[in-house]
């Protein structure tokens, strides 16, 4: 039954309005209960699907217009398809949070109720085509759900327990270095949904990685650098100093005893004419007040990690003992 207005019932104008209202808080899309619960009719619902205005993205739930949903758009609309009670989950969860990068493949969500299933894909509609993966659990403390953008979603620390499942350990340390350097968790937080998650598939995956997470991490600008860093943790190599203040410079890596300066460089470290020069000028500035200066590409540290930890072993030992420079 349509809400009375004082003039009567809710009319198409009103009705119209309502349903912008609703969605436009809601990153674009609206759920047929939620439109029922506002006091808008079946009938008027329909005739807003019937006549294209209200576009349909999964059954049940719509899109006022035919403009592609963004992804907290697409996010928010796995969330009403899943239903009351519904939650971002997992890697889609991660990038909501921001401490991953967006995917492509399916949105993660998870509901309660039912016991426990495998995930039911659910394919979307229209010009907004992409797949919901819907898990349920039996159950998931308020404690663990929170809302981001107003989209319901994990908690940072329980999205990281549900990634443990999946991930390996290091993708999984590198997800806690993300979630710090945001300043999204707490030790506190961690420990107490690993106390709680015991007998979960991950619960000893993520309690071994927050054991083995290295803070220093934290002071990393980029994941070539993170890869460094564990490079020389998993070789014996003295940890270095990451990112400090050296004059009017941060080299990435730094042994001040030594006086020898470690850059790594990605595949975007040159990607221009200016940037190689300004590398080569500020290495010889480097040099002039006294530091060696040597560089390791992206190949030498992921995929040549054991002979990159020889050289550098090395350099280390000849600085050391005055044979270099």
């Amino acid at each position: 039954m349509s809400r009375r207005t004082p003039n009567g019932p809710m009319d198409s104008t009103e009705s119209t309005a309502t349903i912008a209202r609703i969605a436009n808080r809601q990153h674009g899309v609206i759920a047929r209960r939620q439109a029922l619960e506002a006091g808008i009719s079946s009938g008027l619902l329909s005739g807003r699907i019937n006549s294209g205005w209200l576009v349909p993205i999964f059954s049940g739930v719509y899109s006022p217009g035919t403009a592609l949903l963004d992804f907290h758009g697409r996010w928010m609309a796995a969330v009403l398809r899943a239903g009351p009670g519904g939650v971002l989950s997992r890697h889609s969860a991660a990038a909501l949070h921001g401490f991953t990068e967006r995917r492509s493949s399916a949105i993660e969500v998870v509901r309660t109720g039912g016991g426990i299933s495998k995930a039911e894909s659910l394919p979307s509609e229209g010009v907004n085509r992409f797949e919901v993966a819907v898990r349920r659990t039996r159950r998931l403390p308020d404690r663990d759900v929170t809302e981001v953008n107003g989209i319901p979603v994990t908690s940072v620390a329980r999205t990281l327990l549900d990634l443990a499942e999946s991930m390996s350990l290091d993708r999984l340390k590198t997800a806690l270095t993300d979630a710090e350097k945001s300043r999204l968790i707490s030790l506190s937080e961690m420990e107490e949904v690993i106390s709680r998650g015991r007998g979960w598939t991950g619960v000893k995956k993520l309690g071994r990685a927050l054991r083995e997470w290295d803070a220093l991490e934290v002071e990393t600008r980029s994941k070539l650098e993170i890869a460094m860093l564990r490079l020389c943790r998993r070789n014996g190599i003295p940890v270095p100093i990451v990112n400090t203040v050296l004059g009017e410079y941060m080299p990435d890596f730094l042994w001040r005893e030594e006086r020898l300066i470690i850059e790594v460089d990605g595949y975007g470290s040159h990607s221009d004419r200016r940037a190689f020069r300004g590398d080569r000028h500020r290495d010889v500035d480097l040099m002039l007040t006294g530091y060696k200066v040597a560089r390791f590409t992206h190949e030498e540290v992921v995929w040549e990690g054991h002979e990159t930890a020889i050289r550098l072993g090395r350099l280390l030992e000849m600085c050391r003992t005055g044979r270099l420079g």
